[in-house]
């Protein structure tokens, strides 16, 4: 499923071909912990939500925002596709 597309300045980048549909987007600051809680805060909300995942993938999205897990201003995004319970 995973892709190398080609090295870009000594970092690897990764192409995946996301399904369609509805995908919740969580932006997660570290000054609020690390990736531990990023995805435990994530998944309490979905667990008293109306909404399930619809796969068991998620994707992690770094940008300009990121700089270390050790840095407390760094920002990641994880999307995760959902649908609703029903």
């Amino acid at each position: 499923m995973w892709k190398l597309a080609r090295p870009i300045q000594s970092q690897l980048i990764y192409l995946i071909a996301k399904p369609t549909g509805n995908y919740l987007k969580y932006t997660h600051k570290f000054s609020k912990g690390g990736y531990a809680q990023a995805f435990e805060s994530l998944y309490d909300w979905l667990d008293d939500s109306d909404y399930e995942p619809a796969y068991a993938i998620d994707v992690q999205c770094y940008d300009e925002r990121f700089n270390g897990p050790d840095d407390p201003e760094s920002i990641i995004e994880i999307l995760v596709p959902m649908v609703e319970i029903k």
